[in-house]
């Protein structure tokens, strides 16, 4: 299961960090789907995806789940949306168990047996709850132990992926084939990662970012002056105005992110870490003033 989900761990685990929220739970994929990308096409009412999201929990996220373009499919959108949800639902329960016991079975029913057992006092076990969602809390439970320490289990992980996924912004409409040319990869590479691709001649218009592989990336004819009308170092957004050279600026507030201040912002976590001089560990503190360049 490590094999398989492969750069698709690394890079959830990653967002996960930047959103200020327990790495850990890049596991979930690999209980829900085994981090299968892609799967059925939309027109289903069950969950689909590598988070394994609901048509009406994907839509309540932002997600367009249709037949011509359903984004539960996609690692780099229903990664945003699972987070977007896993935001919500600690918001609500202040409480990292409950939190993958609701991811899995509902707030609702979370809320329930809560209120059957008002002295519950941490203690999971004591809540009246299905075994299919005990059984899924124990799993990403026993997957975490063995991902922190797999030689006192007898497991030997594979080495970290060659190649980690990379995300870029593109322009509306773009070919795929002449994307796929001027990035120096095959166009099944860039459907494999970005699933919603496949039996497509343009990128549709709603989806302005994919993933690729970083080192393949590297590769890639950049000096290709068509590229650039291709591929955008970072979005444009209505919330932003201004010449490149104006500067806004934020000043954080508690709960804030690195992540949750550049989607607000539209612009790229990695360009929002390196104006500041920020790392992937940075701890933000409340008062604390952020650049913001306008895209």
């Amino acid at each position: 299961m490590f094999r398989e989900a492969g750069a698709a761990l690394d890079f959830v685990a990653g967002q996960l960090r930047l959103a200020d929220l327990p790495p850990e739970f890049a596991l979930l994929p690999m209980i829900e789907s085994g981090y299968r990308l892609g799967g059925e096409r939309s027109g289903q009412r069950r969950p689909s995806g590598p988070w394994q999201l609901t048509p009406g929990t994907a839509r309540s996220l932002g997600l367009a789940v249709g037949p011509q373009l359903d984004e539960r499919l996609d690692l780099l959108t229903s990664t945003g949306a699972a987070i977007r949800l896993l935001e919500r639902l600690y918001a609500q329960f202040g409480d990292y168990s409950l939190v993958l016991l609701a991811f899995n079975s509902g707030d609702g029913r979370i809320r329930n047996a809560l209120r059957k057992a008002p002295n519950w006092k941490g203690d999971v076990d004591r809540l009246q709850l299905g075994r299919t969602t005990r059984t899924h809390l124990a799993r990403l439970r026993a997957l975490s132990c063995i991902s922190m320490e797999p030689a006192r289990y007898g497991v030997e992980l594979p080495a970290p992926p060659e190649s980690q996924l990379e995300i870029v912004t593109i322009s509306a409409g773009t070919s795929l084939a002449s994307l796929a040319t001027r990035l120096g990869l095959s166009v099944a590479t860039l459907e494999r990662y970005n699933p919603t691709l496949a039996k497509r001649n343009t990128v549709p218009a709603r989806m302005r970012q994919l993933l690729v592989p970083r080192a393949r990336l590297a590769t890639g004819n950049q000096s290709d002056p068509a590229l650039a009308a291709a591929v955008v170092p970072q979005p444009t957004d209505a919330g932003i105005s201004g010449s490149s050279a104006e500067a806004l600026e934020h000043v954080v507030e508690r709960g804030d992110s690195l992540w949750k201040i550049a989607r607000s912002y539209g612009v790229q976590l990695s360009d929002l870490m390196r104006w500041n001089g920020l790392g992937g560990k940075s701890l933000l503190r409340p008062g604390q003033i952020l650049k913001v360049m306008a895209p």
